[in-house]
């Protein structure tokens, strides 16, 4: 996320070039991600070799269940090929490979960050990222939160309260042996 303006990843996301990110709502609430002219319903999103989309509907509202700081890099299928992934990647692909899940070995660091913003109407928004690696391990560590009641618009505020943590660890145990795991919460509560 470095030096852009964004508080989470589907605003990110707008910087790459041929996905637009349809926000219905601030800072991350609700969004539709689309590649060169598809449909939401035809884009794919990855984490980790792991799909998002819904089984049923194909739809995907940009809850990317990660932490920013996590990824390594973004890798983005567009057209005919995309299919290889089946009918709910027809308009593309987004992959997004995490730093834990692609650690080279023999990396020791520990790194942390944490933010804090505070403004009007309330609005809090919190940031916190731990990253500790040796030889063979990657521990990860985030959370993201944004909060602001809103402005009162004909008897009701428009509020919005997200939150977003995970976790994830990574042990390799030969060259081409790796044991990865993640877990992670999006809680979105907003009108």
């Amino acid at each position: 996320m470095g030096q852009l303006p964004v508080h989470s990843l589907d605003e990110l996301l707008r910087y790459l070039p041929g996905i637009d990110v349809q926000q219905r709502g601030p800072q991350g609430s609700q969004s539709d991600i689309t590649i060169r002219g598809g449909t939401f319903q035809q884009v794919l999103l990855i984490i980790d070799g792991v799909k998002l989309n819904d089984p049923l509907t194909g739809h995907f509202n940009s809850y990317i269940p990660i932490h920013p700081a996590e990824i390594e890099r973004i890798e983005i299928l567009k057209g005919a090929t995309s299919s290889i992934y089946g009918s709910e990647a027809v308009g593309g692909v987004i992959n997004i490979i995490t730093k834990t899940f692609a650690n080279k070995p023999g990396i020791a660091e520990k790194t942390f960050k944490a933010k804090v913003l505070i403004g009007a109407h309330k609005l809090v928004n919190g940031d916190a990222y731990l990253r500790i690696t040796s030889k063979r391990n990657t521990l990860t560590a985030g959370i993201m939160t944004n909060n602001a009641n809103g402005e009162q618009l004909r008897g009701t505020s428009s509020y919005f309260h997200l939150t977003t943590a995970n976790i994830a660890f990574s042990h390799l145990f030969k060259n081409d042996w790796r044991l990865s795991i993640r877990s992670a919460v999006d809680i979105r509560n907003f009108n």
